[in-house]
């Protein structure tokens, strides 16, 4: 911008903070202002559309310009990677903006989409779009006025919690056991509280390396992580009894099948092993386990749960997020008696109730036949787009590999060469928008040194050549480090 220009501008902003021009009035001709500060027509134009563009006057065709009556609405955008902290809390935010492809290209505000990933936390949309599910979106009936301007029942609607009874996944619950919750955080949150509050113990035991969000969650209630080793071979059972031995655990929180972020899943004598120290009289604990991704097996039948191992002192925690779509956000807790009222007064105070719809149509999908069709297509696609996964990545052996071997859910662990800076290749990547969901966000502060240079894929968003797109730029990004 010439300094002339910036001379008008700053001259009309003056008169208008000294009260000179009100809102509402004529600025001064365009002739005026050129003979008043001794610059060009077209440099007036120019700045007084400059002041246009920002809100501040307005212009009337034939009659000038004139300062703004009202302050104009900003138009909203959709946040970008570069607002959002490089932390745990703002990686979290950032994998639920990935879109699939297809929405790729320009964004619904005009401007370019800018975020590519491939370890985001949520099922790709083309993957849930079965022909029974979008059937089932599109001719269940509308909305009833009356009922949809209604709180939902607080404990979850009657319909949606006789269903999860019987086909939630849990053994030996009644319909009175289901507090369905707003997606399975919310049950995480009440159920570490509500564990804590009973055991007067505020040592949650999470996985390490384990779901991301669980650090942050439990210092934001108050309450403390201990982090507890898991393997390609499971959980580390002898740290958990070191642990407890040191100072007791209200709880621990547990993703038993296609654990995220790894992949891999509990082998049954530790179900077994973990059932037992937590059923001890003296030492015992809380589990907290975590199954959202239930119905996702693609390799094998799925394991007995932990909850049906040990009902009595197990929250179980189910969630549609990864089967049906989480802007859903209905998730639930299969609670223990003793807990049950302490879960549905928290629930109340959180949230009061869930969106009873919603509740409803789930309920009626879930019940009904096309539900089993549809995780039957969901799993056929997870499992295509594995072995399209397994072909792309054989072309970056110098940058890395799969590990172990996919089996269903979501991810999916990619270990990269050990000369790779993950921490680096995260921070490049991230400026040429590419989001990496990388080893360290995983593991807790306080968990053993492992190695951090993996990170997790998501299987369901392997469609067509994304996976190589993007191994493409970190393999380039990783040759310019070195």
């Amino acid at each position: 911008m010439s300094e002339k220009r910036e001379q008008v501008i700053h001259h009309v902003q003056t008169l208008i903070a000294r009260g000179a021009l009100r809102r509402g009035s004529r600025v001064p001709s365009i002739l005026d202002l050129t003979r008043r500060l001794g610059v060009g027509k077209n440099t007036v134009i120019a700045a007084l559309e400059d002041l246009t563009r920002q809100g501040l006057l307005e212009a009337r065709p034939r009659l000038g310009f004139f300062v703004r009556t009202s302050r104009r609405t900003e138009r909203a955008r959709r946040t970008r990677l570069s607002d959002l902290r490089a932390d745990k809390v703002g990686h979290g935010m950032a994998t639920i903006l990935v879109r699939d492809e297809r929405h790729g290209g320009n964004s619904s505000d005009g401007e370019e989409d800018e975020l590519v990933a491939i370890g985001g936390g949520t099922t790709s949309e083309r993957v849930l779009a079965t022909p029974e599910w979008t059937s089932m979106l599109k001719n269940h009936p509308p909305r009833d006025p009356l009922a949809a301007l209604r709180y939902a029942d607080p404990a979850g609607e009657p319909a949606l919690r006789e269903v999860l009874a019987v086909r939630g996944g849990c053994a030996e619950v009644t319909p009175e056991d289901i507090v369905v919750t707003c997606g399975a955080v919310e049950a995480l949150n009440l159920s570490f509280l509500v564990a804590c509050e009973e055991r007067a113990c505020r040592r949650v035991a999470i996985e390490a390396p384990g779901y991301f969000m669980l650090e942050p969650m439990l210092q934001a209630l108050g309450l403390e992580p201990v982090p507890i080793p898991r393997t390609a071979h499971g959980l580390d059972l002898d740290a958990l009894r070191a642990e407890i031995k040191r100072a007791p655990i209200a709880a621990i929180m547990i993703n038993p099948n296609h654990h995220n972020p790894t992949g891999v899943t509990l082998p049954m004598a530790q179900r077994f092993e973990l059932a037992r120290l937590a059923d001890e009289r003296l030492r015992g604990f809380w589990i907290v386990e975590d199954d959202l991704y239930k119905g996702l097996w693609t390799e094998q039948e799925e394991p007995p749960s932990v909850h049906s191992l040990l009902p009595q002192r197990t929250l179980y925690i189910g969630s549609f997020s990864k089967t049906l779509g989480p802007a859903l956000r209905v998730g639930f807790i299969a609670t223990p008696l003793v807990l049950r009222d302490a879960i549905r007064r928290r629930k109340f105070l959180h949230t009061l109730s869930g969106d009873a719809y919603t509740q409803n149509l789930v309920a009626e999908f879930v019940d009904r036949r096309g539900y089993q069709r549809h995780l039957a297509q969901v799993r056929d696609e997870l499992g295509q787009r594995a072995r399209s996964a397994q072909q792309q990545a054989a072309a970056f052996e110098s940058l890395g590999a799969f590990v172990n071997r996919y089996e269903g859910g979501l991810f999916w662990r990619f270990s990269l060469r050990p000369d790779v800076d993950m921490e680096a290749l995260y921070d490049a990547a991230r400026a040429r928008n590419v989001l990496l969901s990388s080893g360290s966000f995983f593991l807790p502060a306080g968990a053993a040194a492992v190695d951090t240079s993996w990170m997790r894929v998501n299987v369901s968003r392997c469609e067509g050549s994304a996976l190589s797109k993007m191994l493409g730029v970190l393999r380039e990004l990783a040759s310019r480090a070195a």
